[in-house]
C-alpha cells in the first residue's frame, strides 16, 4: 500500500470515499456499541478522524506501544475488556 501509508494509516484509507475503519465499524452489528483500535502507527490521525465525526458508537482509542501482532494487541487492552468481545483487523475488507 506503499506510498499511500507514508502519510495515513492503512485503517484510514479510503474505500468507496470512507476510511476502511469507518467501513468495519459501519458493518458491526447494532449490538455492538463499543469499539477499541489498538493502534501505534500515526496514531493521532486515527484520534483526530474520530474526534471530527459524529459517531453512534463509543470509540476508544489504545496506544499500541509496540507491535506484536492480533493477540498482543488483545492483551494490550485487555482493561477495557469485561464481557464478550470479537477481534477485527482495522485494514481488511470483508462482508
Amino acid at each position: 500500500m506503499r506510498p499511500l501509508t507514508y502519510t495515513t494509516p492503512k485503517p484510514l484509507l479510503p474505500l468507496l470515499n470512507k476510511p476502511l475503519v469507518q467501513l468495519i465499524i459501519d458493518s458491526l452489528p447494532e449490538e455492538v456499541r463499543e469499539v477499541i483500535l489498538a493502534a501505534n502507527y500515526k496514531i493521532d490521525l486515527l484520534r483526530e478522524y474520530f474526534e471530527d465525526i459524529k459517531q453512534e458508537r463509543e470509540v476508544y482509542i489504545v496506544d499500541e506501544p509496540e507491535s506484536r501482532g492480533t493477540a498482543g494487541a488483545v492483551k494490550n487492552v485487555e482493561s477495557y475488556i469485561d464481557d464478550t468481545f470479537f477481534v477485527v483487523n482495522a485494514d481488511i475488507i470483508s462482508s
